[in-house]
């Protein structure tokens, strides 16, 4: 699990890195920082999901993430 957990996160960091190359995303980001952003929406939404309305709510998790993705995009 745990290497499984580590290939995610550098992907989500490459992928953020790219973002940042292409001028999607403003380079003063702290690509570590927006992961776990991502990744704790992500694991918050998941976790809330399951215990109080037994699924994966996933309108919320793609208002939340789009959310973070305009605080870190380059305008």
């Amino acid at each position: 699990l745990q290497a499984y957990e580590e290939a995610q996160a550098q992907c989500w960091l490459e992928a953020i890195h790219q973002g940042q190359e292409r001028g999607e995303i403003r380079k003063e980001v702290d690509t570590e920082t927006l992961y776990n952003a991502f990744h704790s929406v992500y694991v918050g939404i998941a976790f809330h999901g399951a215990v109080i309305h037994q699924q994966f709510v996933l309108d919320q998790l793609r208002k939340e993430w789009d959310y973070l993705y305009q605080l870190a995009a380059a305008h």
